[in-house]
């Protein structure tokens, strides 16, 4: 009985270590930032090599104001393959504050990415999108 205990053991040990080895940074946490400080506010295409279609899913965003007193604080973010935001598209959401506040929104499951992601926000804010990349 002791033999079997102790071979257990040794192997939920050796999991462990293999597990711990190929742990990856691609299942950390990674953010994206788009600021529109400056100029007319718009939608971005954030490239398909940082948020990758089939591989990433969004955990969550927020927005906030780029600069205290900087107006309507309001953006969208959408599953789209270019910035022409189509009635087609899968909207993620859809939030604005306070040009004091940040607004954020955290999905309990993370969303899949199928085409790209397209962030619509108002000039004088700040969206950042939080992401992770799926192991192949």
């Amino acid at each position: 009985m002791k033999r079997l205990l102790s071979l257990i053991i040794i192997a939920a040990l050796c999991f462990a270590g293999y597990l711990t080895a190929n742990a990856s940074d691609e299942q950390s946490l990674l953010t994206y930032t788009i600021s529109k400080s400056s100029g007319a506010g718009g939608s971005t295409l954030i490239p398909i090599t940082t948020i990758i279609p089939g591989k990433s899913r969004i955990l969550g965003w927020d927005v906030g104001p780029a600069v205290t007193g900087s107006g309507v604080v309001a953006a969208s973010i959408h599953d789209a393959a270019n910035t022409t935001i189509a009635n087609t598209t899968t909207q993620f959401g859809e939030l604005s504050c306070s040009n004091s506040t940040v607004a954020e929104k955290w999905y309990a499951y993370p969303r899949g990415v199928s085409s790209g992601i397209v962030v619509n926000q108002a000039n004088g804010t700040v969206a950042t999108v939080y992401y992770e990349n799926r192991l192949p």
